[in-house]
């Protein structure tokens, strides 16, 4: 796993007793503990919280250089194998750092 450009080892997580994968990652997104939900969203393959550094670019209209205030995962294109890897950004840092409502059609409410 690659986060902010690091090669990772998949650490175990626990999530605690009680609790699901969604209420521990909103958790830890309250916490602002946004590596770590990056590792949450690759280890149970959530979808919806993420966006691509292009949609920031193109659609949200965040400059290069604020984009690179964000972590980031880094995962395989699935569109294309040969391309290069994605850099996937978590929404909720995005609304928390730029105070950016994200678009409805990116999936995250």
């Amino acid at each position: 796993m690659i986060i902010n450009g690091e090669e990772r080892e998949l650490n175990k997580i626990k999530i605690p007793k009680g609790s699901d994968v969604k209420s521990y990652f909103e958790q830890r997104v309250k916490q602002g503990d946004y590596e770590f939900c990056l590792e949450l969203i690759h280890r149970y393959k959530l979808s919806g919280l993420t966006v691509t550094k292009s949609k920031l670019k193109n659609l949200m209209k965040i400059p290069e250089r604020q984009i690179g205030l964000l972590n980031f995962l880094e995962v395989d294109n699935p569109h294309y194998k040969c391309a290069n890897r994605m850099k996937l950004y978590l929404i909720d840092e995005v609304k928390a750092k730029f105070n950016h409502n994200p678009p409805p059609y990116l999936g995250h409410e």
